[in-house]
């Protein structure tokens, strides 16, 4: 269900972040472990997003997963500015080929 990326594609988001290889390597590994997750379970329609990060990132790699599994995203966060920044790098993304 859930397709094989390696880190350097995962790299993509991570750059888009302003992060490098570790954030690549974080996201590796929660792949693992969702994508064993997702066997065992119905495809989900809705993806919740509740909270994003304080310091580092905006969860691209939880909105690249809602987009290749083909389910709405909801981002919840108190923080119009976080928000506002997740808005952003999600296309700045794109630009770089994610």
């Amino acid at each position: 269900m859930l397709k094989s990326l390696s880190i350097k594609e995962l790299y993509v988001p991570a750059l888009a972040e302003g992060e490098g290889v570790g954030t690549a390597y974080e996201y590796f590994a929660k792949r693992l472990v969702l994508a064993r997750w997702l066997k065992s379970q119905p495809k989900p329609l809705r993806v919740l997003i509740a909270g994003l990060p304080e310091k580092y990132g905006s969860s691209l790699d939880f909105l690249q997963l809602a987009q290749e599994l083909g389910a709405a995203v909801t981002v919840v966060d108190e923080r119009p500015s976080a928000l506002q920044s997740c808005n952003i790098l999600w296309r700045r993304r794109k630009r770089w080929g994610g």
